[in-house]
């Protein structure tokens, strides 16, 4: 069974917590139980991709196999989808990197974007140990217009949920706050036609900051932390007349706040100019 294919033939039923859902979430774990992933050498064969090497890695409380889920998975079926649709593409707050080494083995042209300098480190070994040298790597954080540097805290017991100062009001355990440079959304969907947004509570003001004609040419599919989220990037694209889909409304056109996600627990969104979405993959 190509899990890629599966998920492409039942993009509309996979809604969170779906009987579609929870059976394809089944095949996924199992995939990812017969693989090395959580050894050292970690490896995994992904149909439409081959083998991805990725080191099991502690990044606080949760460790690297954390990435191999079904929503992930489901970015990865929209990515293959797509890889005659788009050229140049940017993977912003690649943590690690696996949606990097997923989007070059599309064939994109990749540009990631990691603001933590130990996840940049690891993200930059396990690009080369899958033999990926084209992909650029910044050291930067994507946010609004307004400054050219921002606060940002690093978790130490969870290195995913790293974010900008302000944009979390819990923070759980130890943490350390350090200034890193920023660079404007806006200037990264000029030359761009896909953005893979994931910078923990700072989306609804990176997007906000954007003007319809920055939608002209690049699209954007993001995670939604919270209800404040929902509410501004819903009431923005509204404002826009952009075209919102949500995986929480099976990928449909979402046209009422209540269907939005409220946490990253209930999937992506995709902004766009687009009228629809393309989920078909050629096997």
């Amino acid at each position: 069974m190509n899990i890629f294919k599966e998920i492409s033939k039942n993009y509309n039923k996979l809604k969170p917590n779906s009987q579609e859902y929870e059976n394809l979430d089944l095949k996924i774990k199992e995939i990812v139980s017969k693989s090395t992933l959580n050894q050292e050498e970690g490896k995994i064969i992904l149909d439409n991709f081959g083998e991805i090497i990725f080191p099991y890695k502690k990044l606080g409380k949760i460790d690297s196999l954390n990435f191999f889920c079904l929503n992930e998975f489901i970015m990865f079926t929209y990515y293959l989808a797509n890889k005659n649709n788009y050229k140049n593409v940017v993977d912003v707050g690649s943590c690690i990197g696996l949606h990097s080494i997923i989007l070059n083995k599309c064939g994109y042209n990749v540009t990631s974007y990691e603001p933590d300098k130990e996840n940049l480190l690891i993200l930059n070994k396990y690009l080369s140990l899958n033999k990926i040298t084209n992909n650029k790597t910044i050291n930067k954080a994507i946010f609004d217009n307004s400054t050219n540097s921002i606060s940002f805290n690093v978790i130490h017991d969870n290195r995913t949920g790293n974010h900008v100062v302000g944009s979390k009001s819990n923070l759980h355990g130890s943490y350390e706050t350090i200034v890193v440079e920023v660079d404007p959304l806006k200037k990264i969907m000029k030359n761009n036609q896909l953005v893979k947004l994931d910078i923990e509570g700072a989306e609804a003001k990176a997007i906000k900051s954007t003007s319809l004609d920055d939608w002209n040419t690049c699209d954007i599919i993001t995670e939604v932390h919270d209800k404040i989220n929902s509410k501004e990037i819903y009431n923005f694209c509204e404002k826009l007349g952009l075209n919102l889909f949500s995986q929480n409304n099976n990928w449909n056109i979402v046209n009422d706040i209540d269907i939005m996600p409220k946490s990253y627990h209930d999937g992506a969104v995709f902004i766009s100019k687009k009228k629809n979405m393309e989920w078909n993959i050629e096997i």
